[in-house]
């Protein structure tokens, strides 16, 4: 329950920062069906499973996608789909992470622009490159009964 309700905080404080910053910030993941509909990010039409949790125009019109990332202490890890890494992948220089550390403490709470950390030099691939270390955690297995 605790780590929903920091997901749902950092992206809230993510929309409220990006709306600072551009004009056409649209919240899309569940989280923005879930706040008060008095707040400017509430969209009932949101929804998980996009690979991105808020879209803007950036000044000069191109459609940017942002993936948040919360955590309640500044450990420098999260956790990533597949969906969302493919996501990544699909929109280049137009996907970026945004990082909350402390999300739960306002006097200590961060957010880091990651930019795409999939965005990777020739030669460098998701298990060797110089941005990021990928950590085996779960596996789905799928088998038939033989």
């Amino acid at each position: 329950q605790s780590k929903k309700l920091i997901g749902l905080v950092a992206e809230m404080v993510v929309f409220e920062k990006l709306k600072t910053l551009y004009d056409n910030v649209v919240w899309i993941s569940k989280f923005a069906s879930k706040i008060y509909k008095t707040h400017p990010g509430y969209n009932p039409e949101g929804q998980d499973g996009l690979g991105y949790d808020i879209e803007y125009s950036d000044p000069v019109g191109n459609k940017c996608f942002v993936e948040v990332k919360g955590k309640s202490d500044s450990y420098e890890s999260f956790e990533i789909s597949k969906n969302e890494i493919d996501k990544a992948y699909q929109e280049k220089e137009f996907y970026k992470i945004l990082f909350v550390t402390h999300t739960m403490k306002n006097s200590q709470r961060r957010i880091r622009d990651l930019g795409n950390l999939f965005t990777l030099e020739d030669g460098e691939v998701f298990f060797a490159n110089r941005k990021f270390t990928a950590i085996y955690k779960n596996f789905e297995i799928r088998f038939q009964e033989q």
